[in-house]
């Protein structure tokens, strides 16, 4: 990863800097990320986004100075479960801050234990399945052109393939 990049915390006073990300990318990467054609983020998404409580959602984001670039996620469904999420903008795509900002989330959900960890992939987004493969999940099933993903957190060891 690039030594100009900043890590932190994505909160609710990330929101404008947020909708700006998703405005620069592209209709391919807004759909591998939410399945869907995604042309406008919904507000309520937005909000949904950047409301990240520390605990049962976490949220962290890549900076390059106030340009936010990529962001990463957990989101609980579960007592000790929560799925995890990353999207990277188009131009710093293969460039490790997916990889960097997963471990970093990984650690996150298992200090707040959550000691399983999913993910869900489209059959086509090569780039999630090499991260996801790369930071320790495992592909757990197939259906209808998406992977399932897992990954046991407990203890939390850092794997990067």
């Amino acid at each position: 990863m690039e030594g100009d990049i900043e890590i932190r915390v994505l909160g609710r006073g990330d929101r404008s800097a947020f909708a700006r990300f998703f405005e620069r990318l592209s209709m391919d990467s807004r759909y591998l990320r939410f399945f869907a054609p995604m042309p406008k983020l919904p507000e309520r998404t937005l909000d949904k986004m950047v409301d990240a409580d520390g605990h049962r959602h976490g949220a962290l984001a890549a900076w390059e100075g106030d340009e936010l670039i990529g962001e990463a996620r957990y989101v609980a469904f579960a007592d000790e479960s929560a799925e995890v999420a990353v999207t990277v903008s188009d131009d710093w795509q293969r460039r490790g801050i997916g990889t960097t900002m997963m471990i970093r989330v990984i650690a996150d959900a298992a200090r707040n234990g959550f000691c399983r960890l999913t993910a869900t992939s489209l059959a086509e987004n090569h780039g999630i399945r090499k991260l996801l493969n790369s930071t320790g999940f495992v592909r757990t099933g197939t259906d209808a052109g998406t992977s399932e993903w897992e990954r046991n957190t407990c203890p939390f060891v850092a794997t990067v393939a």
